[in-house]
């Protein structure tokens, strides 16, 4: 019997192991804007970022690789940091960041964090989506739309930098 319970488990390790696709390089960015004092909790709010330079053609060159090489481009990492070191995150309740080319309604999430924790401190780490982002990050620019909703009011002007990578594959 317990030969059995190995060679089942055995087998849903075995197949449940599957290799992930290599990455070819990383595409980090660094964003910094400023969330104003006393933003209501009643409406989403929106911060809009545009024209974000990719560096796409610098980054293929660097890794020796062209755009034919890509097969997609997705989230990897992201982090909201406070730049007060004593100020919380924790009026923030939920955050999506989604890029966008011309029109912000027309947009692929990329990064999201449903009901941050009350104990969040000076930083969120985001989670990353899935979507292929290629079509973005390999032209010149593009945009970006932060959305926030608050679970109370920022008790002052706060800026916060955006940290995120996207790996290429």
């Amino acid at each position: 019997m317990k030969r059995y319970i190995l060679l089942f488990f055995l087998t849903i390790q075995l197949l449940g192991c599957k290799k992930e696709p290599a990455s070819l390089f990383d595409l980090p960015y660094e964003l910094t804007f400023e969330i104003p004092a006393g933003l209501n909790t009643f409406e989403t709010h929106y911060f809009d970022i545009t024209g974000i330079r990719t560096n796409a053609e610098d980054l293929l060159s660097a890794n020796n690789a062209e755009e034919s090489d890509l097969l997609a481009v997705q989230a990897k990492t992201a982090r909201l940091l406070s730049t007060f070191v004593d100020l919380d995150l924790d009026f923030i309740q939920e955050i999506s960041v989604r890029v966008f080319e011309d029109d912000p309604n027309a947009f692929h999430e990329v990064f999201f964090r449903d009901n941050v924790p009350f104990d969040s401190g000076d930083f969120i780490d985001l989670i990353p989506a899935l979507p292929d982002v290629k079509e973005f990050l390999l032209d010149e620019s593009y945009n970006l739309s932060i959305r926030m909703e608050f679970r109370q009011p920022p008790p002052t002007f706060v800026t916060v930098r955006l940290d995120f990578d996207f790996f290429a594959r």
